[in-house]
């Protein structure tokens, strides 16, 4: 025979109040917060699908983000680059008429002087920073200037004028993540949008003999090139020609030296490894301390090919000393090599910028759907919860009145 106590029947009806109370409170947060679940508790697994989701919102938020700033400072530079191209176009017409047999000196050195200020815009452009007070050209340097000038007297000049322009950013471009493991170059770095030719680097050391001594690398254009212990000169031009740059190499066949040949209009960017010496031994660059790339090429080294600003320091000079025959021979050739890297460069910020809106396009797309899968698992069907509520709140009442009736009599029944 069970005993039952007095106090059994009066717990039992409590505990039954409270757990009532404590679903009451829990449906009431709900609704307060639009989400069922409010613990992890209340369904593990939905709430660790939703924490997935939710995350993947973020980065889809984040890579949309990154692709309208990259689109707008796309355009930034881009307007910045369509001027140089209309004044080069500028100084390709004043290059073929400065060739014409009819103007005379003073007439040329009027040129020289208009082309002179082109000059100096063209410097101004290199060196212009967008809305952020972030260089626009200097690859990744962003709080340097991306161009050094030099100054001094030019005959027919008036003044001090721009003799010598020197890079000083970076060979790379900072990167915007856009996708899961996809980036985008965000900028152009300086001495590939601002050059004529294509550089050629030819060493006068006789490398025949050559061999690595341990394994090491060196870095031309930012990529690292690797090399093995024993490698010879023919291994070092093959793993030259395998990497991913736009960058060959070969021998000469008359000195032995290694020689580097851009295969697209930039400059060279050159520099060992610390503790390397491979591009010094073979006479590439210089081991004179402080000399930073790219103007740490050796100085027994020759170097052909030069930037938008040499070429048109160049037609400058031609100009006031009144040599027609280079003006329409390298100072056109000069002028026009440059006016088609901007081109190209135009050409690739188009591209770019048709790819970030496509992008963004997509992600805008993709976000909606995310947001309905997390609201899937999380948001609390208000209706349900409405009516859930109700029958909560009628149970509640009527435990209420059965408890009234069957908890025993207490003292105060008494008093009355």
């Amino acid at each position: 025979m069970q005993r039952i106590s007095s106090n059994m029947t009066n717990n039992d009806m409590n505990y039954s109040l409270r757990s009532q109370e404590f679903h009451m409170n829990q449906t009431q947060n709900q609704m307060a917060s639009q989400t069922r679940i409010q613990n992890l508790r209340d369904d593990p697994l939905a709430a660790a699908h939703a924490t997935r989701y939710q995350s993947w919102q973020a980065r889809l938020e984040r890579y949309d983000a990154n692709a309208l700033e990259a689109q707008s400072n796309f355009r930034i530079q881009e307007s910045h680059i369509t001027q140089t191209q209309d004044i080069l176009q500028r100084l390709n017409e004043l290059s073929i008429q400065g060739a014409n047999g009819s103007y005379a000196k003073s007439d040329l050195q009027t040129m020289g002087n208009e082309v002179n200020e082109y000059l100096n815009e063209l410097v101004s452009i290199g060196n212009a920073k967008g809305p952020d007070g972030q260089s626009l050209f200097a690859g990744t340097k962003i709080d340097a200037e991306a161009f050094r000038t030099l100054k001094g007297h030019v005959d027919g000049g008036r003044g001090q004028v721009i003799t010598h322009v020197e890079y000083m950013g970076s060979i790379n471009s900072n990167q915007a993540a856009i996708g899961e493991e996809t980036s985008i170059a965000t900028g152009f770095a300086g001495n590939k949008v601002f050059w004529a030719d294509q550089q050629k680097v030819y060493s006068a050391v006789d490398s025949q003999k050559y061999q690595v001594q341990a394994d090491t690398s060196f870095q031309l254009d930012g990529k690292q090139i690797e090399l093995k212990a024993g490698d010879n000169i023919y291994s070092i031009v093959a793993r030259i020609n395998a990497a991913p740059v736009a960058v060959k190499a070969s021998l000469d066949p008359v000195t032995n030296g290694l020689v580097l040949e851009t295969t697209q209009p930039h400059q060279l960017f050159l520099e060992d490894k610390a503790g390397s010496n491979v591009l010094r031994d073979l006479g590439i660059v210089s081991d004179r301390p402080g000399l930073q790339p790219p103007q740490n090429l050796h100085e027994d080294a020759r170097a052909f090919g030069g930037s938008m600003f040499d070429a048109v320091i160049r037609l400058r000079d031609n100009l006031l000393s009144g040599n027609k025959e280079f003006i329409g021979g390298q100072g056109l050739a000069g002028v026009q090599a440059s006016l088609k890297n901007v081109q190209t460069a135009l050409a690739e910020l188009g591209s770019r910028d048709a790819r970030m809106t496509d992008t963004s396009k997509r992600l805008q797309e993709e976000i909606p759907k995310v947001q309905e899968k997390t609201s899937n698992l999380l948001d609390l069907d208000l209706t349900q919860g409405i009516t859930t509520m109700k029958m909560l709140d009628y149970t509640h009442q009527a435990a209420l009145k059965a408890a009234s009736k069957i908890l025993p009599v207490t003292l105060m029944d008494f008093l009355r």
